[in-house]
C-alpha cells in the first residue's frame, strides 16, 4: 500500500514539473512576441530620432543628404546591435540559470527514481522472505509428546509418544527424558532438569508424518515409599515427567520441543484391592517449542 502511493506521488510530481515546465515555455513565448513588437516600434522611433538629430534638412523641400544619412544609419545600426549583443548575452545568463533550475530538478526526480526503485526491491526482497518464511512454517514437521494414563505405581520407566503433526518427515530425531519426585509447584525460574551431553551419541531415527516413535522415562533415583505415599496423596511432592526432543526440518534447520508435566494421582477401588491411578497435567515451566 505505502509502495502504491509513493509510485502515485511520484509520478504526479514528473507530471506537475512537466506541466509546470510547459506552462512556463509558453508564458516565455508570449512575452518573447511582445518584447518584439515593442523593439520593432521602439527600433522605427529611434531610427528616426537618431536620423533628425544629426542630420538636418538640406533644402527648403525637407530631404536629407544622403552621406549624411548613410553615416547616421550606420552608426545606429552597430549601437543597436551592440545594444542587442548585450541583452542576448543576458538572456543567456537567465536561461543558463533556468537550465540549471531544469537541471537540479532532474537529478532530484533521478535521485527519488533511484530511492523508490530501491524500496521497491526491498519491499519485494521482504515479501519474497515473508512468503518463504510461511510456506516452510507450513510444510515443516512438529513434534509433540503424549503420555497415556497409568492405571498402576510406575515401577520402571515410562512410556510415551513423540508424535510428528507437521506435514513433512522430522529427520535426525533424538530425545532424552526421566521422571523425579520434585517438590510441587516448580519456580518459574527452574532451569532444565535434563540436557544433552556433546560427549554422548544418541540414536537417530526419523519420523513420517502422522507417525510417531515410542519412547521411555526412566526415574534418576529409586523412588522411597515415604516419597511415594506424598505423590499419592497429591501434596508437595509429585512425580513429574522430562522430556526434550531435538530434530531437524527438510531445510537442515534445527528445532526442539520441550516437555513438562505432573502427576495426578487419584485412588481406585479394583475388586477389594485399592488401586492408584495416575494422570498427567502440563506444567506452567519447561514446555516449549520451536
Amino acid at each position: 500500500m505505502l509502495l502504491a502511493l509513493g509510485a502515485a506521488a511520484y509520478f504526479l510530481f514528473i507530471a506537475l514539473t512537466m506541466l509546470s515546465a510547459a506552462y512556463h515555455e509558453y508564458n516565455v513565448g508570449i512575452e518573447e512576441y511582445a518584447k518584439y513588437e515593442r523593439e520593432r516600434e521602439g527600433y522605427k522611433r529611434k531610427s528616426a530620432d537618431e536620423v533628425i538629430s544629426k542630420c538636418p534638412v538640406a533644402d527648403a523641400g525637407g530631404l536629407i543628404e544622403p552621406e549624411c544619412l548613410k553615416k547616421a544609419l550606420n552608426s545606429f545600426i552597430e549601437k543597436d546591435t551592440s545594444d542587442k549583443d548585450l541583452q542576448a548575452q543576458q538572456d543567456m545568463a537567465k536561461w543558463a540559470f533556468f537550465t540549471l533550475i531544469v537541471g537540479i530538478g532532474g537529478v532530484i526526480i533521478s535521485i527519488g527514481g533511484v530511492i523508490g526503485l530501491f524500496m521497491s526491491l526491498h519491499q519485494t526482497k521482504r515479501s519474497i522472505n515473508i512468503s518463504e518464511t510461511v510456506g516452510q512454517a507450513q510444510v515443516r514437521p512438529y513434534l509433540s509428546v503424549e503420555f497415556d494414563k497409568l492405571e498402576s505405581v510406575p515401577t520402571k520407566g515410562i512410556l510415551f509418544r513423540i508424535l510428528n503433526t507437521g506435514q513433512s518427515p522430522a529427520r535426525r530425531v533424538r530425545y532424552i527424558a526421566a521422571q523425579f519426585a520434585l517438590e510441587h509447584p516448580l519456580v518459574e525460574t527452574q532451569g532444565d532438569l535434563i540436557t544433552f551431553r556433546p560427549e554422548e551419541r544418541y540414536p537417530l531415527r526419523s519420523i513420517a508424518s502422522g507417525q510417531h516413535i515410542i519412547g521411555e522415562a526412566f526415574k534418576e533415583e529409586p523412588m522411597t515409599a515415604a516419597t511415594w505415599e506424598t505423590v499419592k496423596s497429591n501434596g508437595s511432592t509429585r512425580l513429574y515427567l522430562v522430556v526434550r526432543v531435538l530434530y531437524e526440518d527438510f531445510f537442515d534447520r534445527l528445532h526442539e520441543t520441550k516437555f513438562c508435566a505432573f502427576s495426578e494421582v487419584t485412588m481406585v477401588n479394583v475388586g477389594t484391592r485399592p488401586m492408584a491411578s495416575v494422570e498427567w497435567i502440563l506444567a506452567d515451566v519447561l514446555n516449549d517449542a520451536t
